[in-house]
């Protein structure tokens, strides 16, 4: 006698986890992304990389971070016209034009604006694996295919400096062991950054920032997570 009612809830239970996985799942669009409201985030004496990455982590939305840099100080006081995440990033490119951002499928991208041709165009043919690895062994994965080599060979660029300070950002109720939720990614033609997009969007919240230092020496770059 009781079966029909246990079947109910089963059922019940499938549906709700259905649409959790659903909603989860779906790809946040543009205007989604940009009209998410961020409080609490100091803005004032910060870096272009500082005020994107707080902004996003503010917001839960994954992003990347392309920056070049001639090693200048580098130092603003944003008042942002708005509490949207879209109105920080405005107020960002607003007091360094160099840059520009848009949303990737979800994915907020803040790059140079001047479309210079970086690292992050290499085109990988076939780029997969199951990742349940940290972030730092999927970027070394992937600054190790030949064909990301040989572009870093033709724009004479050398793997260098790794950004570090950011890590104590990492996605509100994560562990800290900086493990990923465990995923497969298979990607084909793609480009790094549309591969960098992509592991972002599966994470959820992750943020992925390629840095290029053109100072005294010989040019470096690193890729590395900010937030994960």
């Amino acid at each position: 006698m009781r079966k029909p009612k246990l079947l109910s809830v089963v059922i019940a239970i499938m549906m709700f986890v259905s649409a959790v996985v659903s909603q989860n799942s779906r790809t946040m669009s543009a205007d989604d992304v940009s009209g998410r409201q961020i409080r609490g985030i100091d803005l004032k004496q910060v870096t272009t990389i500082n005020a994107v990455t707080s902004a996003l982590n503010a917001a839960h939305v994954p992003g990347g971070i392309a920056t070049i840099t001639t090693c200048e100080p580098e130092s603003f006081n944003l008042s942002p016209a708005g509490s949207t995440l879209g109105d920080v990033l405005d107020s960002i490119v607003a007091a360094n034009p160099q840059y520009k951002w848009h949303v990737d499928g979800g994915v907020v991208n803040l790059v140079p604006a001047n479309n210079e041709p970086t690292l992050l165009d290499a085109v990988i043919p076939n780029f997969q694996g199951n990742y349940g690895k940290t972030q730092d062994d999927i970027a070394q994965k992937l600054l190790s295919l030949p064909e990301v080599k040989q572009v870093a060979t033709r724009l004479h660029l050398s793997e260098g400096f790794a950004e570090i300070g950011f890590r104590p950002l990492a996605r509100p109720g994560f562990e800290t062991t900086e493990q990923t939720k465990g995923f497969a990614l298979h990607l084909r033609n793609a480009s790094v950054r549309e591969v960098l997009n992509a592991l972002a969007r599966a994470h959820g919240s992750a943020v992925w920032s390629y840095q290029e230092k053109r100072c005294a020496g010989p040019k470096e770059f690193s890729i590395t997570f900010l937030v994960w």
